[in-house]
């Protein structure tokens, strides 16, 4: 198959970035990722970013570079040179700074008044800087070592120069290059070498220079007039950044063609170009949309910028390893480098939900109005419920046996043959006539199997013969695949392989879940989708996709949307298009760097060794997996001496609090875990929380000196009054652990609290979590109806909106009136938690399943209605997901998976229009919409 891609994972202000507008990319010593945007530096840890202050102002941030142990920042006003601890950056007065190149001993500057060195010694002083004088009239673009001795020169106006004599006094050689001489412009933006070539990009395309040869690559060669910002070296070739005109790639033999906005990049112009050291993973900043990072493992979109007519798709599959999509607007097979329409004009707005080519080498097509008979020569045969015996209005799905193509119906099966056409099967084949075919799968050794409303029949010897396996008539089947001796099967509960002739099981290493909708098998496994996401199985387990990887969506559309190529190559339709994953054996990476950082309660960062008073005795932890690849798969393991009992792991969390800690020495330990499962660390980090001064041994031996010499000297008479002294003590001793008691309680309520809403917050969670499963469990057990503990996950509506147009003190004032109106019909009991953002978490106590909707319409009608702020009215509206714990039928799942049950719920919510609620009731998914109570309606 000629379709190609290549997989973005996109960063943008939404992600955290200061701004969208890229100019630099860099990292320093750690494996920190640093960003410059228009408005400053942020840094990337893998979990956010996060801005780093430069003096006063947050000036546009030109050029990154790394070296002397420190972070080079070049900006309009000069160079900051930040150090370990980032908090003292170092102003060096080099105005117009355009990039930075490192050498052994000191750092070359680019910019617009010429090149100037600083060297890397006494980094406080300005005076360390010196400007070249021979190039005291150039402005410096683009900088680029040639030997030991000498640097070219990119100019911003007079082409390329080298400079020599760098040891001595440098000075500008007799070599000149601009437009004379052939470069695309006189402008030289970038430098960069491949295979000893030296490649250069100017204003108007880019050229490489070989043997005193050029290679231009300009309007004359196709590419649209662009500035050539950066240059990336690969194994296979040069990789040019464009503004714009994407990333144009350039091979051995110098074809070219570009990434766009059309193949996955947030935005065609591109600035920077940047290869991170540890998994090699390409950084590209765009001049308008962040930050696009090409990343293995991940699934790239397919939709209307690929050529699909629609990004909602209704079938999809493979004809002879071409890749053919289905929309709402037409269907479309990818072919010659595009996607070109499946069908003539004349039949561009049926929905094509299967096809597949027959042994005489022509087409099949099942479509919403009937089945469709495409000739070599382009001519079209029609089967419809008018002109054959084709069961129902629509043919849903084609399956091949040999020279037989199998057309299922809602309204029963039919045969096409190149001898006979098409024909129905009836009762006398051995089907029911009638019968709505769900789903259906068959091989190339001709077996055929088809799940019915009635029963589930096998093609065999010439006549359909039921199921003998009683485990499969139980099954509520959604799809079939055909693995060698096994049948897999998608059902609503689980997923099963049935052997025909001897039962049904578990299918091997399949995850736990149900709502199966879609399974195929692949080389070495299988794939299967629900509302979790993608699952591919293999000897490597199991392992989930959803929105984190790339996916579309987390569902699939119903129908024929999972195919899988030769290649193992997936292919997923969903409602907002095509996903397309390679499924390859990833090379484990090496371990990444892991960094640790502690700090008491306060924010208060503390060392390795402190010794902490009682009232400091809470520490909170966090650490970051410095792998910048497939982040949300990274998992920690910590400990923390004599409070773990053992080493916790598998926590996505980066994070840990210990709160209220006793006196004793600790040791806290930290691993942590890439995507591909290679483990960092342990880091360590020790400290110790002292002893109250009236427990410590020399305030215990001077107290008892002192009662034995007023004993010896003062007699009785002394005693009593010691002894009265002693109570006093006493008193004010516990007098003083009480308060100590009190403030270290607040410290753990606090911990427990948003600081914002009020609310209690996720930690809080893990603290009644057991609790709360108990109770409810035991009481339903027991028979009670009153003893669910509903789950009510609500999102607010539109909140980006509302912090983009109001400001994000109106946002904070919304989240402020939402907590209020949660608490307001919240019942003694129930629990009110801010999730995290604009997500809140409701877990109402003693309550009847069978009233989710009357629960979900008061928590609705108590969130809606307009919030004033500043003189201005905000409408408020918010979607909810609700659902009762326990889980319907899963004895096992615990409150988590209802939180995740509620959250798919949610997320359908927000599908339907938002302003409402989807409530899982047993197996039924119930819509509730405005009015709420009184409209809600099943679907």
């Amino acid at each position: 198959m000629e379709l190609d891609w290549t997989a973005y994972k996109v960063f943008d202000s939404n992600s955290g970035l200061p701004q969208n507008t890229v100019l630099a990319i860099g990292q320093d010593d750690f494996g920190f990722i640093f960003v410059g945007t228009e408005r400053g530096l942020a840094r990337y840890d893998g979990r956010a970013f996060e801005a780093v202050p430069l003096g006063e102002s947050s000036e546009p941030v030109r050029a990154i570079s790394n070296a002397d142990h420190a972070l080079w920042v070049g900006t309009d006003s000069g160079i900051w040179r930040l150090a370990e601890d980032m908090a003292r950056p170092v102003h060096i007065a080099v105005p117009g700074v355009n990039r930075f190149l490192p050498s052994t001993d000191l750092m070359w500057v680019a910019t617009t008044v010429g090149l100037w060195r600083c060297a890397y010694a006494d980094v406080r002083s300005d005076r360390r800087c010196e400007r070249i004088e021979a190039t005291r009239e150039l402005g410096i673009r683009s900088l680029l070592a040639d030997g030991v001795d000498a640097l070219w020169l990119g100019t911003n106006g007079q082409g390329l120069r080298r400079l020599v004599d760098l040891r001595g006094v440098p000075r500008l050689d007799d070599f000149h290059f601009d437009r004379d001489d052939g470069v695309p412009n006189n402008i030289v933006i970038s430098l960069g070498t491949w295979r000893g070539d030296l490649w250069i990009g100017a204003g108007r395309g880019f050229a490489r220079l070989r043997d005193d040869r050029l290679r231009v690559w300009s309007a004359a060669s196709g590419l649209a007039p662009a500035m050539a910002f950066d240059f990336d070296a690969g194994e296979d070739g040069m990789s040019v950044a464009m503004r714009p005109g994407g990333i144009v790639r350039v091979d051995a033999a110098d074809n070219w063609y570009s990434q766009r906005g059309a193949n996955g990049l947030p935005d065609d112009n591109v600035q920077v170009l940047f290869r991170e050291r540890h998994t090699r993973n390409l950084w590209i900043g765009t001049y308008g949309g962040g930050i696009a990072r090409e990343e293995r493992g991940r699934f790239a979109v397919l939709d209307q910028r690929r050529g699909l007519p629609d990004r909602a798709v209704v079938g999809l599959g493979l004809i002879e390893d071409q890749l053919w999509v289905g929309t709402p607007r037409g269907a479309v097979v990818w072919q010659d480098g595009a996607f070109v329409p499946l069908l003539p004009d004349a039949y561009a707005d049926l929905h094509v939900r299967a096809a597949l080519r027959t042994e005489g080498g022509e087409r099949l097509i099942a479509t919403d109005r009937g089945l469709l008979l495409q000739r070599s020569d382009g001519e079209v045969v029609e089967y419809t419920v008018d002109n054959s015996e084709l069961p129902a209005v629509a043919a849903n799905d084609l399956a091949r046996t040999g020279g037989i193509v199998w057309v299922a119906t809602s309204h029963g099966l039919a045969r096409w043959t190149a001898t006979e056409g098409l024909r129905g099967m009836r009762d006398a084949d051995g089907l029911p006539d009638g019968a709505a075919i769900q789903a259906m799968a068959s091989d190339s050794v001709e077996r055929l199997v088809v799940a019915t409303d009635k029963g589930v029949w096998r093609w065999q010897d010439g006549r359909f013969e039921p199921a003998r396996d009683a485990c499969v008539g139980r099954l509520a089947i959604n799809d079939l695949s055909i693995d060698r001796e096994r049948i897999l099967i998608a059902a609503r509960e689980r997923l099963v392989a049935w052997t025909p002739g001897r039962g049904c099981s578990d299918v091997p290493n399949s995850p736990k879940g149900d709502g199966w909708t879609h399974i195929r098998h692949k080389p070495g496994g299988f794939a299967a989708s629900n509302a979790q996401g993608l699952w591919l199985v293999d000897e490597r387990g199991a392992r989930l996709f959803g929105l984190d990887d790339g996916m579309p969506s987390r569902e699939l559309a119903r129908g024929n949307t999972l195919a899988i190529d030769a290649s193992a190559r997936v292919f997923v339709g969903t409602h907002l298009g095509v996903g397309a994953l390679r499924d390859v054996q990833i090379e484990p990476n090496r371990p990444a760097p892991l960094r640790l950082w502690a700090s008491l309660a306060d924010g208060t960062p503390i060392a390795s060794g402190t010794t902490l008073s009682r009232s400091e005795a809470s520490v909170h932890f966090r650490y970051r997996l410095l792998n910048f690849d497939r982040e949300h798969l990274h998992r920690y393991a910590r400990q923390l001496s004599s409070i773990d009992s053992s080493i916790v792991r598998d926590a996505s969390a980066a994070e840990s609090d210990y709160v209220r800690l006793p006196a004793g020495s600790y040791q806290f330990r930290v691993w942590g875990a890439d995507a591909d499962g290679t483990e960092s660390g342990p880091l360590t980090f020790s400290f110790t929380v002292a002893a109250p001064w009236w427990q410590r041994w020399p305030t215990l031996v001077a107290g008892a000196a002192l009662l034995l010499a007023g004993g010896v000297l003062v007699g009785r008479l002394r005693t009593r009054a010691l002894q009265r002294r002693a109570i006093e003590l006493q008193e004010q001793v516990q007098l003083r652990t009480s308060e100590l008691a009190e403030a270290n309680q607040r410290l753990a309520q606090a911990a427990l609290a948003d600081p914002l809403t009020g609310l209690r917050n996720r930690r809080y969670l893990t603290q009644i979590q057991s609790d709360e499963e108990e109770r409810a469990t035991r009481r339903t057990r027991a028979g009670d109806r009153h003893a669910d503990l509903v789950v009510v996950l609500l999102d607010l509506d539109h909140f980006k909106h509302i912090n983009d147009q109001y400001g994000h003190p109106a946002g904070d004032a919304v989240l402020v009136a939402t907590a209020q109106r949660l608490t307001g019909v919240a019942r003694a009991g129930d629990a009110v938690l801010r999730w995290g953002g604009e997500e809140f978490l409701l877990l109402m106590r003693d309550s009847d399943r069978g009233a989710l909707v009357e629960i979900a319409g008061r928590v609705l009608a108590a969130v809606h209605g307009d919030v004033e702020f500043g003189g201005r009215r905000i409408a408020v509206t918010a979607s909810a997901g609700v659902v009762a714990f326990p889980v319907y039928r899963r004895p096992d799942a615990g409150l988590n998976e209802a939180i995740v049950i509620a959250d798919g719920a949610l997320y359908a919510a927000k599908r339907n229009g938002r302003d409402g609620a989807v409530a899982i009731h047993n197996d039924e998914q119930i819509w509730i919409k405005r009015p709420w109570i009184d409209s809600s309606s099943s679907s």
